[in-house]
């Protein structure tokens, strides 16, 4: 559980030099297939908490549990700094809820940023702009930008993650 959360965390805040975790165990046991009375042993960890430093001295949290009850595919990330913050939810894909202390303090907020506007850059691929992506779509983008890159066409130099970044994930 988390694994993506984790190569997530990499990539916004950089990397992981030391984690603490608490993982307790409180399912011991679970029907072999639903409706049947067979009881298997269950090894899985139903919950997850971490805490995590990055080698640039960032601290962050990370929390997964099977029994969210009411999340259906919670994915949320959130970013505070000294001068604003940025969240994101798996189930608003579509949405970023950004704050800045910039605002005049009468109208300060977490404001919704739509990213299937028109003048998002993955919009131009879509006809017509579609109002709600799913995780789909990004799976089109993602190889979108691979065979761009490919053929020496991308916009961005470097790749990002690289391999040796997505195997560090998995230490």
């Amino acid at each position: 559980m988390n694994s993506h959360g984790v190569d997530l965390a990499h990539y916004l805040v950089g990397d992981i030099a030391a984690v603490r975790a608490l993982m307790p165990r409180f399912v011991k046991e679970r029907p072999l297939a639903e409706g049947r009375r067979r009881m298997v042993q269950w090894t899985s960890n139903a919950r997850r908490s971490c805490w995590r430093n990055s080698k640039a001295g960032r601290v962050g949290t990370f929390e997964a549990t099977r029994y969210a009850t009411g999340r259906r595919n919670r994915n949320q990330f959130e970013i505070y700094g000294s001068r604003g913050a940025l969240t994101f939810d798996l189930e608003r894909m579509n949405e970023l809820e950004f704050y800045t202390l910039d605002d005049p303090a009468h109208a300060r907020g977490f404001r919704t940023i739509n990213a299937t506007e028109p003048e998002h850059p993955y919009a131009a691929a879509w006809w017509p702009p579609k109002p709600h992506h799913r995780v789909r779509h990004a799976f089109v983008h993602a190889a979108a930008d691979f065979l761009a890159a490919a053929c020496g066409e991308a916009a961005d130099e470097a790749i990002s993650p690289t391999a040796s970044k997505s195997c560090a994930c998995s230490k």
